[in-house]
Parts: C-alpha cells; sequence; structure tokens
C-alpha cells in the first residue's frame, strides 16, 4: 500500500483586533500548519492586506494569501500590487485564492462573479505580476513596480468551474468534495482542465477544504 502525505493549512479570519492578530500567526506557524489562508470579507472583517502583512512581519516559512479574494471588490491592478507586496515583504511566500465571491460581494450588493469574470481576472493578476503589463476589460493596464509570479489558487465546486481551475490555476481549492467518489469526480474534472491547458493535474497544487 502506497503512503500518502498529508499536510494542513488553517484558515484564520481577522475578527478581532489587529493587535492580536500577530499572536495567532505566530500560533499558526508553531503549530506546523503548511498555509495560512485570511478571509477576504471586508464588510465583516478587518481588511485583509493589512492582516496579511501583520502575517508576514510576524513569521517566517508558511505561505500567505487570501482565502479567498474575489474579483469584483478590486481592479486587478490594485490586488497584483498588494500580492508583490507580500510577496516582497514575506520573502516569496504569497499566494493567492480567488473565487466568485460571497459575503464580501453580497455586502457591497453585487451578485457572485462569472465564471468568465474569475477568469479573466486570474489571468490579468498573473499578466501583471509576471510581465508587468494586461489587458482587462478591453483596456490595457500596468503594474511598473513588479515583477513577482504568485501562485493563484482557484476555488471551485461544480464540474465546469473545477475544469476551469484546472486549466488556468496554479492551485485548486475544491470545497465539497469529501467523500471518495466526489474527490475522485473533483480530480477528473481538474485533470480534464489542466490536460485541455497542456498541463498535467500533477502539476497543480490541490487543497481540499474541510
Amino acid at each position: 500500500m502506497s503512503s500518502l502525505k498529508v499536510k494542513f493549512g488553517v484558515h484564520i479570519p481577522p475578527d478581532g483586533p489587529l493587535s492580536e492578530y500577530a499572536r495567532w500567526v505566530r500560533e499558526v506557524e508553531s503549530l506546523g500548519f503548511a498555509a495560512l489562508g485570511i478571509a477576504d470579507s471586508q464588510c465583516l472583517r478587518r481588511d485583509v492586506y493589512p492582516a496579511m502583512t501583520i502575517a508576514a512581519l510576524n513569521t517566517k516559512s508558511i505561505p500567505i494569501g487570501p482565502r479567498v479574494t474575489n474579483p469584483l471588490t478590486r481592479h486587478p491592478t490594485v490586488t497584483a500590487s498588494c500580492l508583490a507586496a507580500i510577496d516582497e515583504l514575506s520573502g516569496g511566500r504569497a499566494f493567492m485564492g480567488i473565487g466568485g465571491g460571497e459575503s464580501s460581494v453580497f455586502n457591497a450588493g453585487l451578485p457572485p462573479a462569472t465564471m468568465a469574470q474569475v477568469r479573466e481576472y486570474v489571468l490579468a493578476v498573473r499578466d501583471l505580476c509576471v510581465k508587468g503589463e494586461a489587458v482587462y476589460q478591453g483596456k490595457p493596464c500596468r503594474l511598473s513596480w513588479a515583477h513577482r509570479r504568485v501562485p493563484i489558487y482557484v476555488a471551485a465546486t461544480g464540474p465546469k468551474n473545477l475544469r476551469m481551475a484546472g486549466e488556468i490555476g496554479d492551485g485548486v481549492i475544491v470545497a465539497g468534495s469529501l467523500t471518495p467518489e466526489l474527490i475522485a469526480e473533483a480530480r477528473q474534472r481538474i485533470r480534464e482542465g489542466a490536460e485541455a491547458a497542456g498541463r498535467r493535474i500533477e502539476d497543480i497544487d490541490i487543497w481540499w477544504m474541510v
């Protein structure tokens, strides 16, 4: 029987005073968690990027990122600049989780983003971080100060979203698929997306939201 290596990340939303957040993130790292996700829900919690800054300054090795942000409440130049700054501050430990948006967009009076909006946003943020320029909603945009590739994890549940995530994501965050049958189904959809983009599923970092 082959062994399966399992790593655990943790989701710590900035619900309380930010003055206390440093203690929480130091504890997370000391306990050996493999990743720290921070909620992006500006109407319910403290903003994700000050929390990420605190996490970057108070940890040494754990990856840090919004889990998850959305394509609607920030222009991709804003997100790309914030991610690049956190990546610089943390010594290359930033990542971005992104989905259609729930409380962050509902409380702003917006509907969740469509698959097409998520795709366009992911590609724009990646191009801005890597190339310093992108086309978004038909218009050119630029990020002149930083060229840092930050891994992008696409949150997905249904078959179409899982295929898209496998096609464009450095990683996938899968929710609601925790039985053996559902895990196999999710992996198959991710594999289909990866192969459509000329990649292998083994090249994609898959997280399971438990």
